[in-house]
């Protein structure tokens, strides 16, 4: 007995994610990819406004760009996560993610700062005002994020030093690398993903400038081996119109997870999460 052309699709699939991250109630690397949404806001009404839509929407995740928000001190920041953990409730997962400007961010911080930054926000300690609660008084809510963004380009030091602390929390880290330029060879795609399992990632992420569809392939290309040789989740994007591709392909190639947009979008080429999820659904189906 031959499978039918439908199953022989979901032995495929199912050979692309052999490995799956649960978080919340959220399953990342199995089936259809993960809709991730940001959060920019400059203030904290402002992220509040954000979280809400994103949770309004078809996003399965969110992400809550902490370097858009102005006001750059640890406390500010636990207040800002709890404003997101009571907006979205307690099913969705959150990412945190602090981009530095060399990485497309905006803001300009030393690897040192990076990593106090992070490491503090880990511990939940205020330098200042001693330690912050585990819940959000009234309702139950966590305020830690489920997931946090650690730059590989922060080096090898700081890099360990925050996957320890986040792993002690029970906090997962997606590792990212940035290159707004260009798509590097398919040599260089490879060894930087493998970097990040060697590094302790719990899920790789690298995001590359399309400039020919030649690029777009080669990304393609990389991410369906990764995806079978790497013992971890990944996540692949070609940012640009030529990308867009790659932002809807994920579940034949092997990236787990999608950015598209509630509101403002943090990068090039994200898509709006209602149509997103249409074309991922039509995809699924097919």
């Amino acid at each position: 007995h031959k499978p039918n052309k439908k199953r022989k699709k979901a032995i495929r699939r199912k050979q692309v994610f052999m490995k799956v991250i649960n978080i919340r109630n959220l399953s990342i690397g199995s089936g259809m990819p993960v809709i991730c949404a940001p959060v920019t806001g400059r203030d904290m009404k402002e992220i509040t406004d954000q979280a809400e839509k994103v949770s309004e929407s078809a996003a399965d995740m969110l992400e809550w760009r902490c370097d858009w928000f102005e006001e750059k001190t640890v406390s500010a920041f636990m207040t800002a996560l709890g404003n997101i953990r009571e907006a979205v409730g307690d099913e969705m997962p959150v990412l945190m993610t602090l981009r530095t400007r060399s990485e497309g961010g905006e803001w300009d911080i030393s690897p040192e700062d990076y990593m106090k930054i992070y490491k503090n926000l880990i511990d939940k300690a205020d330098t200042c005002n001693g330690t912050f609660p585990d819940k959000l008084p009234g309702t139950g809510h966590d305020i830690f994020p489920d997931l946090i963004d650690v730059q590989l380009s922060a080096g090898e030091e700081i890099v360990s030093a925050l996957v320890s602390a986040a792993h002690k929390k029970d906090i997962k880290v997606i590792m990212s690398s940035h290159d707004f330029n260009k798509t590097p060879s398919s040599d260089h795609m490879k060894r930087i993903l493998l970097n990040m399992q060697e590094a302790g990632a719990d899920i790789a992420k690298m995001a590359v400038m399309s400039r020919s569809m030649q690029d777009v392939l080669r990304l393609l290309s990389v991410t369906e081996e990764m995806s079978r040789s790497l013992q971890i989740p990944l996540i692949t994007m070609a940012m640009g119109r030529m990308g867009l591709i790659t932002r809807l392909s994920g579940e034949d190639f092997g990236s787990a997870v999608t950015f598209g947009t509630a509101g403002r979008a943090s990068a090039p080429g994200q898509i709006d999460t209602e149509r997103l999820k249409d074309v991922l659904k039509l995809i699924h189906e097919s």
